[in-house]
């Protein structure tokens, strides 16, 4: 049975230096200039060669396709499958675009997209054009990120990672969204990382669509989901398993709480409460 794994990228494998964990870094992505930007620890380093290893790698990001292939990770194509222009797709773009090996869109995603963007281009344009004017006081950038000659989503973030500003600058994307367009588009937000998208633009289709492809040409296939974002929990649940890193959104916003919440009466004097297991026992 193959193993497919729909992977996020930044804050999962790799991260901003001062994100880092103590230890050894290498670069895990590059900024235009070519200067490292984002960094893996050794454990990200051995989860990544081990996904290789184990399973056909299908990148999962809102990176755009320039912003991946600065990405210093590559995966290895499936050597069950003869035609690489079948395998190693990457979704990119929030799920708005997905390429192949050669960089090319699929082009009936593509199709699919364009139709998406028929009945929120305008309104993106609309909250773009005053975010802009927004957020310029505030000293966040806006920009319309896209490929293939099409904008896909706008991002948010601070130059200098002011989180008091970008969330100034989200709240008011909130408001414009919801004025605009409440149904069309929708706001992601991970720390200094803003997005304004089309409701129907998402991980989770793209992964959906993917996982049909696959099954179509392997048949059965299980799938592995990896991310650290809230936003990231729509695709990961399409998957058969999840992981998330300890250091996510997703642990330190949902999972950690509800360790600390549920062990606190267990382990309040370093042993387990017999009183609070008692009426579970077999």
């Amino acid at each position: 049975m193959h193993i497919l794994a729909f992977v996020d990228l930044d804050d999962t494998l790799f991260q901003t230096r001062h994100k880092c964990p103590p230890g050894p870094l290498v670069p895990g992505a590059y900024g235009r200039d070519g200067t490292p930007l984002s960094f893996m620890s050794a454990p990200q380093q051995r989860f990544a060669a081990w996904l290789g290893d184990t399973a056909l790698v299908v990148p999962t990001t809102g990176r755009d396709l320039a912003a991946l292939r600065r990405v210093t990770l590559r995966w290895n194509t499936d050597p069950a499958i003869a035609d690489p222009a079948l395998i190693n797709h990457a979704i990119i773009n929030h799920g708005g675009s997905i390429v192949r090996n050669d960089d090319s869109p699929d082009p009936d995603w593509q199709a699919h997209i364009d139709t998406v963007l028929a009945a929120t281009s305008g309104a993106l344009q609309a909250v773009l054009t005053e975010l802009r004017e927004v957020s310029a006081g505030l000293g966040v950038r806006v920009r319309a990120i896209g490929d293939f000659g099409r904008t896909l989503y706008l991002v948010l973030k601070h130059p200098d990672a002011d989180l008091g500003a970008v969330t100034a600058a989200r709240q008011h994307a909130e408001r414009l969204v919801g004025r605009e367009d409440p149904d069309g588009l929708r706001v992601i937000a991970n720390g200094n990382n803003v997005a304004v998208i089309p409701s129907a633009i998402s991980k989770e289709a793209a992964v959906d669509y993917l996982l049909e492809h696959y099954r179509h040409l392997y048949g059965p296939v299980l799938s592995l989901g990896v991310g650290d974002s809230l936003s990231d929990t729509g695709f990961l649940s399409r998957c058969d398993f999840a992981v998330t890193p300890t250091r996510g959104q997703i642990w330190t916003e949902w999972v950690g709480d509800n360790i600390a919440e549920n062990t606190y009466g267990f382990y309040q004097s370093g042993k387990p409460s017999t009183e609070t297991w008692s009426d579970d026992r077999d």
